[in-house]
């Protein structure tokens, strides 16, 4: 397709139309998408709604409204676009990506109106993780088959559902999914196979999982291996582990398999040795995966909460440590999240979680004593965001006094 037959093109035929004034460069538009919107997940929890049309629209348009003048509108609408009139049969009434075909235009409400029944059904409400689980993983099987926007749907799910596991009391994080491993689970459910999209939820939603995930595929990467490219996925109990060898880290292994899928395995439930290059083969049986140990991390957020304006931290080489702890447990995309202000990558260094203003607070540690260089701006807006938490907790404390209803 070029830009004689899609309006939301430019010239090039591969480049969107797009607010930041990039032209004829799709890998540069990519990357200021990338960034800005990692930005703008930041404060995506503030987008409200009932899990609906109109929800959808206002997480999308608050992800992308600094890239694209058409976000939060999807493809049955007529727009505006650089003045321009967009009618659904001059743009994306028919979308497919490769062999992919997605739902026509004329059909996206009604299909999404279902949706939003699932989406407030007692399933998706439930505080029973196989049950909140199931219900997940049908919403964003539906949302792919919809795709009801000309781009960015899958960052836009993920941030509904992870509403929706707010609300019910669950976690949700996909950090550490790679882009071989989604895609690939998308397309099997698109064809009825919910099998790998379910077992990405289920992982997700366990902290530790998430935390192994993530640390395995930071660890690929440093080793060189285009890890986007692999399917890496942590071992499930039940599952038959079958293949070679690849990694063999302190806390964990990777085994690639018969389908070249990276494996990963925590060492202490690996019922034979692991060494690289090594062929093995077991049933898996899930133990209890031991918390990361930070506690240099631990130490800095104990003073900050106590003493924000001197360091926490006499020794250099303490210093050093928590700046390593960082490092140790963030992804390579998550730091540069957190270079642009995106606090809640920070949430799962601790169990059961970081509060909000833990968070912010880290956010700023690992800025000043962690080797972390914010982005333009990162920083300021740190510190106002806790400024005005804390503000808020002060004057609700100051307003707690008895009430008439």
């Amino acid at each position: 397709m070029n830009s004689e037959t899609d309006p939301f093109l430019q010239d090039d035929g591969e480049t969107m139309k797009n607010r930041v004034g990039i032209v004829n460069n799709p890998d540069a538009l990519s990357a200021a998408e990338r960034r800005l919107t990692t930005a703008q997940n930041a404060t995506v929890g503030e987008v409200t709604g009932n899990f609906d049309e109109q929800h959808l629209r206002d997480i999308h348009k608050h992800l992308f409204d600094d890239v694209y003048e058409w976000a939060g509108t999807m493809r049955q609408d007529t727009i505006e676009l650089e003045g321009e009139t967009i009618r659904v049969s001059e743009s994306a009434g028919v979308l497919s990506k490769g062999s992919t075909d997605f739902l026509p235009a004329n059909q996206i409400s009604s299909e999404l109106a279902k949706t939003s029944e699932l989406a407030n059904s007692p399933d998706a409400r439930s505080s029973d993780p196989d049950a909140f689980a199931g219900a997940v993983t049908d919403t964003l099987s539906r949302l792919n088959t919809i795709h009801p926007f000309r781009d960015g749907n899958g960052r836009t799910q993920r941030a509904f559902v992870q509403q929706l596991a707010d609300n019910a009391g669950h976690k949700l994080s996909f950090k550490g999914v790679t882009t071989e491993r989604n895609v690939n689970a998308s397309i099997d459910a698109h064809q009825g196979d919910t099998t790998a999209l379910n077992r990405i939820v289920v992982e997700s939603m366990d902290a530790d999982r998430v935390a192994l995930r993530m640390q395995a595929v930071d660890d690929l990467d440093r080793a060189g291996y285009p890890v986007d490219e692999f399917w890496v996925e942590t071992a499930q109990d039940g599952d038959h582990i079958s293949g070679t060898v690849i990694t063999a880290e302190d806390g964990y292994a990777s085994l690639a398999d018969d389908n070249n899928r990276f494996i990963i395995v925590p060492r202490q439930d690996m019922p034979v040795e692991a060494n690289v290059g090594q062929s093995v083969s077991f049933d898996y049986e899930r133990g209890d995966v031991a918390a990361a140990e930070t506690p240099f991390i631990e130490h800095a957020l104990a003073h900050s909460a106590e003493d924000r304006v001197n360091p926490p931290f006499d020794d250099e080489s303490d210093r050093q440590a928590f700046a390593q702890e960082i490092r140790d447990n963030l992804s390579p995309a998550d730091l540069d999240a957190l270079k642009a202000g995106d606090a809640e990558v920070l949430r799962d260094l601790r169990e059961p979680f970081l509060s909000e203003n833990e968070q912010l607070r880290l956010a700023l540690l690992s800025y000043d004593h962690g080797d972390v260089a914010p982005d333009a701006g990162a920083r300021i807006n740190i510190i106002e965001r806790l400024s005005d938490n804390e503000f808020s907790e002060r004057t609700a404390i100051t307003d707690s006094g008895p009430k008439h209803f």
